[in-house]
């Protein structure tokens, strides 16, 4: 897994991150974890996937870029909305991956 420099968390994945962070490096599961990615593929700006869809393996090969973590899918709803209006008023867009790069990320 690659995780944002300036990764996004929900209010519920504040308090755990760091140790959400090691679960998902290692593979073990989390009942309420969402993580909030950029796509490889397509048009849309960004993707919410459970914890447990990234340890398909698929995703293991491909390393996604998490920029987001919540607790519920309705706080990774909440957080990608957010993400999304930053993009916004940093670029008038809603390129995301721009966005992220603009942040300073080198693995975009």
């Amino acid at each position: 897994m690659r995780f944002a420099k300036n990764i996004y968390l929900g209010e519920g994945a504040r308090k755990n991150s760091q140790i959400m962070k090691w679960k998902l490096k290692f593979g073990m599961g989390m009942i309420g974890a969402y993580c909030i990615v950029i796509p490889e593929y397509g048009d849309d700006p960004l993707e919410i996937f459970h914890n447990s869809v990234l340890r398909q393996k698929y995703y293991r090969k491909k390393r996604p870029l998490i920029v987001g973590l919540a607790e519920g899918f309705e706080e990774a709803a909440f957080l990608s909305a957010k993400i999304m209006a930053d993009s916004y008023k940093e670029n008038g867009n809603y390129n995301v991956r721009e966005y992220f790069k603009k942040m300073g990320e080198k693995s975009l």
